[in-house]
């Protein structure tokens, strides 16, 4: 006998979207990093930091970049799969965003960090057991 299986709803496809689209952008960011490292030199002359930066060092920065777009994306695929490990990181991830928004706001101004405080709240909306329920498995 087969058992029904939870298909996620519009706001877990939205949340899962998000982080896949961080991880494409990561992973775009990191290929640059890797590939264009005399290009990103040459256009910021005015930016001590990327002056002082070896090759070395900007390979390995795109690697990072590229490691971390893996560990998003399989954090979307889970999430998808009501994993109740991604739901947990997803809500650390969410909360600190939150908070980095709130504190961005104080000390650097402008008031587009208010779009990322209601995104980030939405996100621990969506994530709340109270919301979501017990889909998640413990696998």
């Amino acid at each position: 006998m087969k058992t029904k299986e939870s298909k996620p709803n519009i706001h877990i496809n939205l949340l899962s979207g998000f982080y896949y689209l961080v991880s494409v952008a990561l992973f775009l960011a990191g290929g640059i990093y890797c590939f264009f490292t005399d290009l990103l030199k040459t256009n910021f002359t005015d930016n001590i930091i990327i002056q002082e930066m070896t090759t070395g060092q900007f390979v390995i920065y795109g690697v990072i970049m590229a490691v971390v777009a893996l560990l998003e994306a399989i954090l979307a695929l889970n999430l998808r799969r009501f994993k109740r490990w991604a739901k947990i990181i997803a809500l650390v991830i969410s909360s600190l965003g939150l908070l980095w928004a709130i504190v961005a706001i104080f000390a650097y101004g402008g008031l587009e960090n208010l779009f990322f405080i209601g995104l980030h709240a939405y996100f621990i909306w969506i994530l709340s057991k109270r919301y979501y329920g017990n889909n998640y498995t413990t696998k």
